[in-house]
């Protein structure tokens, strides 16, 4: 009795903060499909009869030209996606398989990285992308953070988990290093790869800061700086920024409930059986 008591004091609380951190994003949609002098209206209403419609999102395409910020993200963050799968899971496997000297101090100079605030590594990284000439350019976005230490991190400790067997019988079938990778390390690791690919796409989805010192030119931009630039400038335009959010949230949110069983398999490092 006391147990179904607590599940449902434990089921109470997980429904309040859900609501809690749900409400922002449910006012976000309504608010898009509201005419301005309603958005700060008080008291805030949900839905306001007669006057809720599609414009502000005709707005944003049109005026804004959202759809091809957002197309310039997707292509960006699909590219980020495929160097922060392959670099760290290629990187990952001989510290994981291989013995070798000095293998664990690689690794822990890895993790050391991580260490470094990201605001810290800003200029050297601009003035590197600088001199190979990559500002205007999505090679300056992407090639900066095609290797990523907690992508490392995540796939060594996955491909540490995996039975040796699997390995020494690819071995005593004549099988090399890229093969062993290739053929067992890599399938049996989707997990931990579809948990650093959603990682990965939040990150790149919703970058401001680097996208914004690299790309300069309004046809490039990807869509946090196309919303950033809604509301700047003088002339801010609340309901074209609500529209553009609500399109910017719903794709992350579908992608996450897409590998959500992958991303919580991966984080916890389990292997199915």
């Amino acid at each position: 009795m006391k147990r179904k008591f607590r599940d449902w004091i434990l089921l109470g609380f997980l429904t309040v903060m859900a609501c809690i951190f749900l409400a922002p994003l449910v006012w976000t949609i309504m608010t898009s499909f509201k005419p301005t002098n309603e958005m700060f209206s008080l008291p805030p209403t949900l839905w306001v009869a007669g006057k809720m419609g599609f414009h502000n999102y005709g707005s944003a395409f049109t005026k804004h030209q959202v759809h091809i910020a957002m197309m310039n993200s997707v292509a960006v963050t699909i590219l980020q996606i495929f160097f922060q799968l392959l670099v760290p899971a290629l990187a990952a496997y001989p510290l994981a398989t291989m013995r070798f000297p000095g293998r664990n101090a690689i690794f822990y100079g890895i993790l050391a990285t991580m260490m470094i605030p990201q605001f810290g590594m800003l200029v050297p990284a601009f003035k590197v992308v600088a001199l190979l000439k990559l500002i205007n350019n999505y090679g300056g976005l992407i090639l900066p953070s095609a290797a990523s230490a907690f992508g490392v991190f995540l796939l060594r400790q996955y491909y540490c988990r995996l039975p040796r067997d699997f390995f020494d019988a690819g071995i005593v079938d004549g099988a090399n290093q890229f093969t062993l990778w290739f053929r067992i390390a890599l399938p049996l690791a989707k997990p931990a790869l579809a948990a650093l690919a959603i990682y990965t796409f939040t990150g790149s989805w919703k970058a401001l800061l680097w996208p914004m010192l690299i790309l300069q030119k309004v046809k490039l931009f990807t869509l946090p700086i196309r919303l950033f630039f809604m509301i700047s400038g003088y002339a801010q335009d609340y309901a074209s920024l609500m529209a553009g959010a609500t399109i910017g949230a719903i794709i992350p949110i579908v992608f996450f409930l897409f590998f959500q069983s992958q991303f919580i398999e991966g984080l916890s490092g389990g292997i199915k059986g």
